[in-house]
């Protein structure tokens, strides 16, 4: 019987260890995708295309079983080739600028969370609420929540202006 009851209880733990691991890697998970939705967002609307267009797009290659060749075709009525040279480079520029920011926001304010430095960057990008909720996938609730806590976090007045002060901070410390 004693043996019944360890047998149990290693099964047990085991059953708990494997489930951790896998919250673990179900949040890790999530994480990327928010940010892979993030850069999508933004990598739309530097192709100055919707998601929607895409969409569409995909829906009419699947409907009308077109081949390669004539998906590619409606991909040029999207995006004209001769200028994927200067997108592919604008793209490239555009994520080394991001990163690049990214990092100067994480060393310039180690004490706000992951989300909320990115909330600050899109700030300081002149983005507006709305805009930021949808960029990072999250309710409009959400993100104003997040932009209390970024204040409190920064110790600001009802008065100063959050974007500013942003501004101020990061430049301030270059």
């Amino acid at each position: 019987m004693n043996d019944i009851f360890w047998i149990i209880a290693v099964f047990l733990i085991i059953i708990v260890l494997l489930g951790n691991r896998l919250v673990n890697l179900i949040n890790e998970l999530s994480h990327t995708n928010k940010q892979l939705v993030a850069t999508q967002y933004e990598v739309f609307s530097l192709l100055d295309l919707d998601k929607s267009a895409l969409t569409s797009l995909l829906e009419l290659a699947e409907n009308k079983k077109l081949s390669s060749e004539e998906i590619n075709g409606l991909m040029d009525g999207l995006i004209d080739k001769k200028n994927m040279p200067d997108i592919k480079q604008h793209i490239s520029e555009w994520y080394t600028h991001s990163q690049n920011k990214k990092n100067i926001i994480a060393q310039k304010l180690p004490m706000l969370s992951e989300t909320q430095q990115e909330i600050c960057r899109l700030i300081l990008e002149n983005h507006s609420t709305g805009n930021i909720a949808k960029t990072l996938g999250k309710s409009l609730s959400n993100i104003t929540c997040q932009r209390s806590k970024i204040r409190a976090k920064l110790h600001l007045k009802k008065e100063e202006d959050l974007k500013t002060v942003l501004q101020e901070r990061i430049q301030k410390r270059i």
